[in-house]
């Protein structure tokens, strides 16, 4: 085995299958002459097992909009309510082992996106869709196709008739919140050099 000095707290990176995610972890532990153990910002409580030969052999991973929507979330997490904090720290736990959510999850995540995104614009939607007007160019493409379906809505020809178009909207303008902030608020979640 090659000679491998890892450090306690020092940043690593792991290769994934899944490459749109980060790949960063720090070393908590270190737990024989093989072995580490890795844990991450959004889980902390969470620590993986892994051979030191299989640490730093891949480029570090921009963060993908799943990582940047849980860091976005982690830092407003004092607007969610008891149970969105507790889905929060189910989808963070299960994404920092899986590095993937489900579909489900995946909803879950924007829903609570919107819920911060309607308290940032008090409730306001004809605000929240300025804002997302002004932004589109940060959507993804599955934000862009609600945007799109949204056209007449966004562009004054229909006025919105339901709940659900509000939640959606506010759902689209949680998304590029957390694009547009996960840059400046992730420092609060900052562990080592991550």
């Amino acid at each position: 085995m090659k000679d491998l000095d890892i450090k306690i707290n020092e940043v690593v990176t792991v290769k994934l299958e899944k490459e749109t995610v980060s790949n960063t972890f720090v070393v908590d532990s270190i737990l024989n002459e093989d072995c580490v153990l890795l844990k991450h910002p959004l889980a902390p409580k969470i620590f993986i097992k892994e051979y030191k030969d299989h640490l730093n052999n891949a480029p570090p991973t921009v963060k993908g909009s799943q990582d940047r929507a849980l860091y976005f979330l982690n830092n407003n997490r004092d607007l969610l309510d008891y149970n969105g904090k507790r889905d929060l720290d189910a989808l963070c736990m299960f994404f920092v082992v899986t590095r993937d959510l489900t579909p489900k999850q995946k909803k879950i995540l924007a829903d609570l996106s919107g819920k911060v995104a309607n308290i940032k614009f008090d409730g306001n939607v004809k605000k929240a869709m300025s804002y997302v007007k002004t932004n589109e160019a940060v959507l993804d493409d599955f934000n862009r196709m609600w945007y799109n379906n949204f056209y007449k809505l966004f562009n004054g020809r229909q006025e919105i008739s339901s709940t659900k178009q509000s939640n959606a909207i506010f759902n689209i303008t949680g998304f590029i919140l957390s694009e547009m902030e996960s840059n400046e608020t992730t420092n609060n979640l900052v562990v080592g050099k991550l």
